[in-house]
């Protein structure tokens, strides 16, 4: 909250509030409330993706509550045994949850967002759908690939790209028409909506229509 839900309200929120207007001429306020819960969801997903690095580097998030008391923290780190890995296994399940809790607030955050302001729409999507897929993958994979720091098993291994190409093309399609309906699908079944290319293909254009953009190889 101090940090990025902070940023949600006192700066996200203050750029759209100083810039634009809504049909009436008035200054477009958000969800402050909303706009934390959307900043807490994207900063607890670094937190679960982040454990092994934060921890190398000595930083700890996760609430001492839920750890088990009989499991100290550098056991559930690093210990060997059935303790440690039930310890890492609850604590990882507990975060998911905690940070999942915030996911439909988050949804209907994007959802306030007025249609006209189709690039900070956009914006949001982007982060909000890389979020989900990446809680998604990282319970697919378990805690102990999670707190062991592997690479593949925090990281959505087809990329951005896909997600990148389908937040603009939804805006962009009918001026932003289905993007509320496609949120309120995807708030319900995100499971549904895989971005792997070959999957992805098969019902994104029902949403975006032919509205593509190239994503250039960094």
């Amino acid at each position: 909250y101090r940090v990025a839900g902070r940023i949600g309200s006192a700066f996200l929120n203050k750029l759209v509030e100083y810039k634009d207007k809504d049909n009436q001429n008035n200054r477009v306020i958000l969800s402050d409330d909303l706009a934390e819960k959307f900043g807490e969801f994207l900063q607890l997903t670094n937190i679960i993706k982040n454990v092994r690095s934060d921890d190398t580097e000595g930083r700890r998030f996760f609430p001492r509550e839920y750890r088990r008391r009989d499991v100290s923290y550098e056991n559930m780190m690093d210990g060997k045994g059935v303790d440690a890995e039930d310890a890492r296994k609850r604590m990882l399940e507990k975060m998911l949850s905690l940070a999942e809790s915030y996911f439909k607030d988050s949804v209907k955050y994007i959802q306030s967002i007025p249609q006209h302001i189709s690039g900070f729409r956009a914006f949001c999507k982007i982060p909000l759908i890389t979020a989900k897929k990446t809680l998604e993958h990282i319970r697919e994979q378990g805690a102990e690939k999670v707190f062991h720091g592997e690479e593949y098993s925090i990281k959505i291994p087809y990329g951005i790209g896909n997600i990148v190409d389908f937040s603009y093309g939804l805006v962009k399609n009918e001026d932003g028409k289905n993007a509320n309906n496609w949120l309120d699908e995807f708030s319900q079944r995100p499971e549904k909506f895989s971005f792997k290319t070959g999957e992805y293909e098969r019902w994104a254009d029902k949403f975006r229509g032919n509205h593509r953009v190239i994503i250039s190889p960094v």
